[in-house]
């Protein structure tokens, strides 16, 4: 009994290696990413957001950015996804530590480790479109604009959610469609 336990403990051992993978291996995910270059919010001052609860979303975008890109292995999805992410967060708060930090390492080449984060995907999506509803009863030009983005983010991270997708297709219908392009290539 024991010469069997022995060799089954000693087979367990040695499959990873004679397949050429030690379990602890890190998995490791290479991407192509071209830094964002965002020298201004998009989003003016005015806009219903205080500057703590902008670095707030900045931070959890950022954080929730690269959880989806190492989820995922950095498929184009989950690089264009993060993209959007990024975007917003460096629109939000341009100075934003993680969101720069982010955007620098992806840009050379460098995938960080998964962050401790605030929140889940899902629960940054209810988030994100709880916040867009406020921001659209609040109106005007930059809190319907930001509505958007949200709103289209909240889809995105909680494809299953009923009410981010009414919302967010209400929106879309009342005001159009979020322009992403808009956010990513700001160069000003």
């Amino acid at each position: 009994m024991k010469v069997i336990l022995k060799a089954i403990v000693i087979a367990g051992i040695a499959a990873p290696l004679l397949h050429g993978q030690v379990e602890d291996e890190p998995k490791s995910v290479k991407l192509q990413w071209v830094p964002l270059n965002i020298a201004k919010s998009h989003f003016p001052r005015s806009i219903g957001m205080m500057d703590a609860e902008r670095e707030d979303y900045a931070n959890n975008l950022a954080g929730v950015a690269i959880m989806q890109l190492l989820s995922a292995r950095a498929d184009a999805q989950s690089r264009e996804t993060a993209r959007q992410m990024i975007a917003l967060a460096l629109h939000l708060s341009p100075r934003n530590r993680r969101a720069v930090v982010l955007n620098a390492q992806l840009g050379r080449g460098v995938v960080p480790d998964t962050p401790q984060n605030d929140y889940q995907p899902k629960t940054l999506a209810r988030l994100l479109m709880n916040r867009a509803r406020l921001l659209e009863k609040q109106g005007g030009e930059g809190n319907i604009d930001l509505a958007g983005y949200l709103f289209s983010l909240a889809c995105v991270l909680d494809p299953k959610s009923e009410d981010a997708i009414y919302y967010s297709e209400l929106h879309r219908i009342n005001h159009g469609e979020a322009n992403w392009k808009q956010l990513l290539t700001n160069k000003e």
